[in-house]
């Protein structure tokens, strides 16, 4: 009896259980990078079983598709590898790209340098009022002014160490 349902919950069980999709394959690069003609749907790469061995394959998914493309994974990577031949780049529009890119380059350096003086700027400004309120601070003996002076010292030095950390992230 015990054998018995052993095999009936082995049958039951779903064939899905402990296997997973596997996003990436090395067998098929190109796998989700292509797409139907057709329906737009992303190829997917597959095995097909022939007389004598496994042979890999890319294909529209779509069954319904009346077009539905399918193609040997040699000849399709030799297309795509002619295509990307084609549209390659000139030596000439690589260079003018790359002298765009350095200046893009220089520019963003100069606006960030610009940026930590400008906080920097601000800190030296930070300094000075809070050493004002320190030397007020000595000389009050007012409990109020003393607590108020207190208080805007504190928030400054809050702000002052706030733009310290941004130049430290920059």
């Amino acid at each position: 009896m015990e054998t018995a349902q052993k095999i009936l919950d082995r049958i039951n069980q779903s064939t899905l259980i402990g296997k997973s999709h596997i996003k990436f394959n090395p067998d098929f690069p190109l796998r989700n990078y292509l797409h139907c003609g057709y329906c737009k749907r992303q190829f997917t790469g597959y095995w097909s079983k022939g007389r004598n061995a496994k042979y890999p394959y890319y294909g529209c998914p779509n069954k319904k598709d009346k077009d539905r493309f399918q193609r040997g994974r040699k000849k399709l990577t030799a297309e795509f590898q002619e295509f990307l031949e084609r549209i390659t780049v000139p030596e000439q529009v690589r260079e003018i790209f790359s002298i765009i890119l350095q200046t893009f380059r220089e520019q963003k350096g100069q606006i960030q340098a610009d940026w930590i003086k400008d906080k920097e700027k601000q800190i030296n400004s930070i300094k000075c009022k809070m050493d004002r309120i320190q030397q007020i601070l000595v000389n009050s003996s007012s409990f109020h002014l003393i607590e108020k002076l207190e208080k805007e010292r504190e928030e400054l030095n809050q702000k002052k160490l706030k733009y310290q950390q941004e130049i430290t992230n920059v």
